[in-house]
């Protein structure tokens, strides 16, 4: 298939995710908003120091760029979440950042209002 076609026929990530979800309702805008959240949360101590997220930037071609979002080493999502390509930074960004928090959610890292689980609710799990 040639280039163009491709371009075409991609599908646009879905516009709103909410799962068994009470209220919260995780779509590509405040994706990015629940994410920083969420980093805060993880826990740090003065060996191991909570950075930020790291975003990375991947140049397809003209207009098809794709970001991989990468979070701290506390985290326990360890691998690099590549989102899907789009046509700009911003759309990227947030494509990486909607799949990443879908991605959190389903492991069980977030609640069902897509706030972290503090450690009290942790220790009720186990």
């Amino acid at each position: 298939m040639e280039r163009r076609s491709i371009e075409k026929s991609r599908v646009r990530m879905k516009s709103c995710y909410n799962k068994n979800m009470h209220g919260s309702k995780l779509t590509p805008s405040n994706s990015i908003s629940y994410l920083n959240q969420y980093v805060q949360t993880i826990p740090a101590d003065k060996f191991t120091r909570c950075c930020a997220i790291d975003y990375r930037r991947i140049d397809i071609a003209q207009k098809e760029i794709a970001v991989g979002i990468k979070l701290p080493i506390t985290s326990p999502l360890q691998h690099e979440i590549i989102g899907d390509v789009q046509e700009n930074v911003k759309l990227a960004k947030q494509n990486a950042a909607f799949k990443t928090v879908k991605y959190l959610y389903e492991i069980g890292e977030l609640t069902d209002s897509l706030t972290a689980f503090d450690s009290s609710q942790k220790i009720e799990q186990v």
